[in-house]
């Protein structure tokens, strides 16, 4: 009997315990969840929100984070203003090649060059950029050529020439282009005879004496008449 009166207490006294309260569940710092939430934006390539959802945070492992971001934001809007250059340049440099050819002259070629040398500068790709570099040398051909011309309008003839052979020196230059600078070389002969028949007679007539002159005028009379 004084068993089970031992018993009925021991029972009565653990239900009358009181259940120890449980404890908290403490919060992350909100350094730990602001630097997850720029993770979770550097992944997917959102850097400008990364560095935004680290805004105000006074951590020291936030610093290199928001370093790291910042160079690659910095990269990330380089390349999309390369793109939209790039773009640009590749859309004005095929038109400006059409009207430089049906109106000729030397400023819409040098807007022709501009324009590849602008998509050969941004170009992303090797394939890309020596295409550029093709559209920009045939460019500048014509624009050469077109300089010539103006040139030989003038009467420089020596600039004519000068030009039209820088003009002529590209590979596949055009049949016309190589046959004016063929021009220049044939209308500039003349004048560069009569000038070195001037400066050989100048040379003869300041000779003392005729005994050392009579060099200079024999070679004056078998190579310029």
């Amino acid at each position: 009997m004084r068993k089970m009166w031992v018993a009925a207490w021991l029972v009565l006294a653990a239900c009358g315990e009181k259940a120890s309260p449980t404890k908290p569940v403490e919060a992350p710092p909100i350094a730990e969840v602001k630097l997850s939430e720029a993770r979770a934006h550097e992944m997917y390539g959102r850097f400008a929100e990364a560095l935004a959802a680290l805004e105000g945070v006074d951590d020291p492992r936030v610093a290199p984070v928001r370093e790291r971001l910042k160079k690659k934001l910095e990269t990330a809007r380089d390349e999309t203003a390369r793109r939209e250059a790039f773009a640009k340049f590749s859309g004005d440099a095929p038109r400006l090649e059409v009207e430089a050819s049906a109106n000729d002259g030397v400023k819409r070629w040098q807007a022709v060059v501009d324009a590849f040398a602008g998509m050969e500068a941004n170009a992303p790709s090797d394939i890309e950029r020596a295409k550029a570099r093709a559209g920009a040398t045939r460019a500048e051909s014509r624009r050469d050529w077109a300089a010539a011309r103006e040139a030989q309008a003038s009467g420089d003839l020596e600039g004519a020439y000068a030009l039209a052979q820088k003009a002529a020196a590209v590979k596949d230059a055009p049949t016309a282009l190589v046959a004016f600078a063929e021009s220049m070389r044939a209308a500039r002969e003349p004048a560069l005879r009569q000038q070195a028949f001037a400066e050989h007679a100048a040379k003869a007539r300041a000779e003392k004496g005729p005994a050392k002159a009579l060099p200079g005028w024999r070679r004056i009379i078998y190579h310029y008449i």
